[in-house]
């Protein structure tokens, strides 16, 4: 199980019509924890930028995410170490393709 932890309006999107990758550190993809932990203290900061305000985290299922591999991983960010617990799933921008999991439930 992988968790993602995202705001409320997105949480119903994404149960509704699965995850829709964007541009982050890694990649083009989707980016998930590998414990609960690690998301809930993710969504108490409010995400990345702080704008979490109704977090919600989604409980995930699905062979295609991976982890993030060590040569990814610059060591000149601010946060490498953080990096370790994170997983991703890779799209291809030029598809228009979302990732629909084998299992997706509302976890908190």
């Amino acid at each position: 199980m992988y968790y993602h932890a995202t705001d409320i309006e997105y949480a119903r999107d994404i149960l509704k019509e699965g995850f829709q990758p964007e541009w982050g550190d890694i990649g083009f993809g989707v980016y998930f924890f590998g414990t609960l932990g690690a998301a809930r203290k993710y969504a108490a900061k409010g995400g990345w930028d702080g704008s979490l305000d109704q977090p919600v985290i989604l409980g995930v299922q699905a062979p295609e995410i991976r982890p993030v591999y060590p040569d990814e991983i610059s060591p000149e960010w601010p946060n490498p170490e953080d990096y370790r617990n994170i997983f991703f799933w890779e799209a291809d921008e030029d598809e228009d393709e979302f990732l629909h999991p084998d299992r997706i439930e509302v976890v908190e």
